[in-house]
Formats: C-alpha cells, sequence, structure tokens
C-alpha cells in the first residue's frame, strides 16, 4: 500500500515539474459520459480546468509507470498475463478523457473508465489512506470502488 501513495506523490511531483502557463484545457472538449456525470463536482470541473495537455501528459506518464510496475510485479509472482493485468486495475484508477475511449474498453460498469475529471480527488483520497486494502481486494476494480465511495460521499 505504501507503494500506491509513493506513486501518488510522483504523480503529483511530475505534475508540478511539468506545470506551464499554457493554454489550459476546456471541459467541454472533454465531455462526460452520461453515467459518469453524478460522479463529477465543480471543483473537479475547476481543477480540470486549470490543466494544460502538458499536465495531462505528465499525469498519464507516472500512472502508467506505476501501473507498468505494478503489473510487472504480479507477473513476477506467477499470475498470468490477464490475472497481472486483472490485479493491476483491481489497485490502480484507470481514466478516460475521450467518450471513444470510454466507450470502447473492455470494462464497462462499475468498472469502467472514469473521468479525468476527478483524477485530483482520487488522488487526494489515495494520499489520505481513504482506500483500505480490503476494500480494494474486495472490489472487482479500483474504479467501482472509487464509484461507490463517491456516491456514499466518501470522497
Amino acid at each position: 500500500m505504501k507503494w500506491i501513495i509513493g506513486c501518488v506523490v510522483i504523480a503529483i511531483i511530475l505534475w508540478t515539474v511539468f506545470r506551464s502557463n499554457r493554454k489550459t484545457l476546456n471541459p467541454q472538449d472533454f465531455p462526460l459520459h452520461p453515467d459518469d456525470e453524478n460522479l463529477v463536482r465543480d471543483e473537479d470541473i475547476e481543477w480540470f480546468s486549470n490543466l494544460s495537455f502538458s499536465d495531462l501528459q505528465a499525469f498519464e506518464k507516472g500512472d502508467n509507470t506505476c501501473k507498468g510496475a505494478s503489473y510487472l510485479k504480479h507477473r513476477e509472482e506467477g499470475l498470468s498475463e490477464e490475472a497481472a493485468a486483472a490485479k493491476t486495475r483491481q489497485f490502480w484508477p484507470y481514466y478516460y478523457g475521450s467518450l471513444n475511449t470510454r466507450s470502447n474498453d473492455k470494462w464497462q460498469g462499475e468498472d469502467a473508465l472514469l473521468p479525468y475529471h476527478i483524477k485530483d480527488r482520487v488522488n487526494r483520497a489515495a494520499a489520505a489512506k481513504k482506500f483500505e486494502r480490503v476494500q480494494l481486494e474486495d472490489s472487482t476494480t479500483m474504479n467501482a470502488l472509487i464509484r461507490k465511495l463517491i456516491r456514499s460521499e466518501s470522497i
């Protein structure tokens, strides 16, 4: 669990390092899937509006590094490719920027990709240790747990 928090810290550091005064994103260019509209708050839209495309790229690089390390760890533990991918998905959130990406992902329903707009809130919840290991292990994916916690107003 400590390495998850470490990766969140790395993502925040990367975001800070690559932060720039370039043109910020327009949330209207990144529409929400109808099933996800109830997950996003005004504060999430405000945070997202202050990001640049470079910020998103830095977050993606940090996330992919951590997810890749998680996947390799599970493979080294002897899990199959599919099982390692599922285990990684159980402990890491996955996001979408476009509706096309959301719709074409193999995971749907509660396990579907999350809107990028809520990433900061999820990161803050992880840093505050709002996710307990037993909750993660009992959920099909981290995304399902995040949806559950948002709907219960825990994050």
